[in-house]
């Protein structure tokens, strides 16, 4: 290792404790919001320094495209939208076809310039803007946006991958819909504290192991501990989201009624894997992460 290495290695890994630190008070401490503003940035860096190492990607040169090709020069391609916080990426046919078997189709440039699917993005985006701290940490989260067709408006479908630090995928129905831009700042607001959570675990061991199994009341199958404390830690953020949003009274711009129905949903899932703070997968750090999120 040259001694510039060295160097950095040994700052790198001293910045890494001291945010471990910052992250365990932050777990204990209930006066700080679910989705942690106070970490996200440091968070992000680490994530950063980790693609800066590894890919040489940066924020200025990020692209889900050359994570997945594994080539810092690969093309991209940005659909230029205002007052979205993001970049809409467009993957190319050779990469959009590995999640064919998924039967997950994306929008093309085309059907994004024709359908309201960007009106509705906009207003997923004012949406999660009404709770700041919660804006803060999403729009730093998320730097690709990949943006998902189904066949029915009624569905939706979100994902992450944990090799993409600073990607989402979600739907946006085809056509305005009830409720249409709450169910988009929600997929958003999902996939941004997965990409948060996944970053945390880079810091601060949560889950020793994966030996044991729990009913999964979102997936309707038994999943690893990994997957339920992904699950409870977003299902917990959204839960919060949308009490911030009735708290702020904009009652203009939400649909109440949808809203409460996904609370009553959401809190009728958290109180049927109230076992799992007994997992002896938990570390001592997850055990009192999943006991904040379970009371």
């Amino acid at each position: 290792m040259k001694a510039d290495d060295s160097l950095w290695f040994t700052l790198f890994t001293m910045q890494k404790d001291e945010l471990a630190e910052k992250i365990r008070l932050s777990i204990e401490d209930s006066s700080i919001p679910l989705w942690f503003p106070n970490l996200t940035s440091s968070l992000a860096e680490t994530g950063w320094e980790s693609l800066k190492n590894e890919l040489g990607l940066t924020p200025s040169n990020y692209g889900t495209a050359r994570i997945l090709t594994n080539k810092i020069d690969a093309s991209i391609s940005v659909f230029s939208f205002s007052n979205i916080p993001f970049s809409i990426e467009l993957l190319p046919k050779d990469l959009t076809d590995k999640y064919s078997d998924s039967q997950i189709d994306f929008y093309n440039a085309e059907e994004l310039s024709k359908l309201t699917v960007l009106d509705c993005l906009a207003e997923a985006v004012e949406l999660i803007k009404l709770v700041p701290s919660l804006s803060e940490s999403v729009f730093t989260l998320v730097k690709s946006l990949h943006l998902i067709k189904l066949a029915d408006d009624n569905y939706d479908v979100s994902f992450s991958e944990p090799n993409l630090s600073f990607s989402i995928f979600i739907s946006v129905p085809k056509n305005r819909i009830k409720a249409d831009s709450l169910r988009v700042a929600e997929a958003i607001v999902h996939e941004a504290m997965h990409l948060q959570l996944s970053l945390i675990e880079k810091v601060v061991l949560l889950i020793s192991s994966n030996e044991q199994k729990f009913y999964s009341p979102w997936k309707r199958e038994y999943r690893n501990s990994t997957g339920i404390l992904h699950a409870l830690y977003v299902f917990r953020v959204i839960e919060s989201f949308y009490k911030q949003l009735k708290l702020n009274n904009h009652f203009a711009l939400i649909d109440v009624g949808f809203i409460e129905k996904r609370e009553r949903e959401i809190l009728l899932q958290l109180s049927e894997i109230k076992e799992f703070s007994g997992s002896s997968d938990l570390t001592e750090s997850g055990f009192r992460l999943t006991k904040r999120l379970l009371d």
